[in-house]
């Protein structure tokens, strides 16, 4: 049996839930949560009271979730009314991770290699679909 530490903050209520479920009755792991003091072992059978306890803190996790979003945005929503300009300025380029290889690629792209193949075997960084936003962009 081993030991696994899981921060879940993204999870709403029933993909907590369902995952504890699965951890305890159908892989039959004992779940300790320290900071709670719980110790749902699956041989205990207060089922309930731990359904109700573990309900308890992911609807409170789930409650703190949007209260960030809330904050974040109201906080967004406050510097906009102050005339302050957020995001990147329009018209402004940034560079490319491509671009110190960029005659490469384009040579091995005019050759017909696949792209995939010029991200795993040629360049050793990157992804499939960020390249091919990169040549599209460069196509324009």
């Amino acid at each position: 049996m081993g030991l696994a530490i899981v921060s879940v903050p993204t999870l709403v209520l029933p993909q907590v839930l369902g995952l504890i479920e699965e951890l305890i009755h159908q892989k039959r792991c004992r779940l300790i949560l320290v900071k709670q003091g719980l110790d749902l072992d699956p041989q205990n059978h207060r089922d309930m009271t731990h359904k109700i306890l573990l309900t308890i803190f992911a609807m409170l996790a789930e409650l703190e979730r949007d209260f960030v979003s809330d904050r974040t945005k109201e906080g967004l929503r406050a510097r906009r009314e102050q005339g302050i300009v957020l995001g990147k300025p329009k018209g402004v380029v940034q560079p490319s991770m491509y671009d110190a290889d960029r005659e490469r690629i384009l040579h091995l792209h005019a050759l017909g290699v696949p792209l995939t193949t010029i991200v795993e075997v040629h360049l050793k960084y990157g992804k499939y679909l960020s390249l091919k936003n990169y040549l599209a962009k460069l196509q324009r």
